[in-house]
C-alpha cells in the first residue's frame, strides 16, 4: 500500500538533452535508478553500400523521466541533461495515459512523424459558437463552430435540411451570429 502511495506521487517529466545523446542519457539514469523512457521508432536508414534498420528516438533530444518533485535534480547526475521542458513558467508534467498513448504510438509498424505545433494565431470565436457565413455561395447558413485549426479555417456544422454537413469555411467571412 505504502509503495502504491509512493508511486502514485511520482510525475512523467520530460528533459532535454544535449543533442544526440538520449540513448546515453537514457541508460545512465538508468544506472542510477531513475526510471526512465526514451520512445525509439524503427527506421530504414540507406548508406551508399548498405541498408540498415535503426532505432531511432522519436522525439530529437527528449527522454521522459518518472520521478517525485523533490528529487527533480537528480537527473543531472546522469549527465547529458540540459533542462526540464518547461511551458510558460511551468514545467511540463504528463499524465500516465500520455505516455502510454506514445509508447502505443512507438509500436506502430507505420512511420510516425513528429511535428512541433505552431503556435495558433488568436480567433475570435470558440468552439460551440453559432456563427453565420457572410459571403460566398454559403452566404447566410448558420451553424456550430466543430473544430478550428491554425489556418484560420473554420468547420462549421450547417443543419439547415435535418443532415449534418460539415464544411470548411474561410475564418474571414464568418461571424458570430447575432
Amino acid at each position: 500500500m505504502q509503495s502504491k502511495i509512493a508511486e502514485s506521487q511520482q510525475k512523467w517529466y520530460v528533459l532535454v538533452t544535449k543533442p544526440n545523446a538520449e540513448k546515453q542519457t537514457s541508460k545512465r539514469l538508468s544506472k542510477i535508478g531513475i526510471e526512465n523512457y526514451l520512445p525509439l521508432q524503427r527506421e530504414l536508414r540507406v548508406w551508399h553500400d548498405r541498408k540498415k534498420w535503426v532505432e531511432v528516438p522519436l522525439f530529437k533530444s527528449y527522454v521522459f523521466v518518472k520521478t517525485f518533485d523533490n528529487l527533480r535534480k537528480e537527473v543531472y547526475l546522469a549527465g547529458g541533461v540540459l533542462k526540464y521542458v518547461t511551458m510558460g513558467d511551468h514545467i511540463c508534467i504528463l499524465s500516465q495515459e500520455e505516455v502510454d498513448r506514445i509508447q502505443r504510438l512507438c509500436a506502430c509498424p507505420e512511420a510516425v512523424v513528429i511535428e512541433k505545433m505552431p503556435p495558433s494565431p488568436p480567433s475570435p470565436f470558440a468552439l460551440g459558437d453559432e456563427v453565420e457565413v457572410m459571403a460566398g455561395p454559403l452566404q447566410g447558413f448558420r451553424g456550430h463552430l466543430i473544430q478550428q485549426d491554425g489556418q484560420h479555417r473554420l468547420r462549421v456544422e450547417i443543419k439547415g435540411l435535418g443532415y449534418f454537413a460539415t464544411v470548411i469555411v474561410d475564418e474571414n467571412i464568418v461571424r458570430k451570429a447575432p
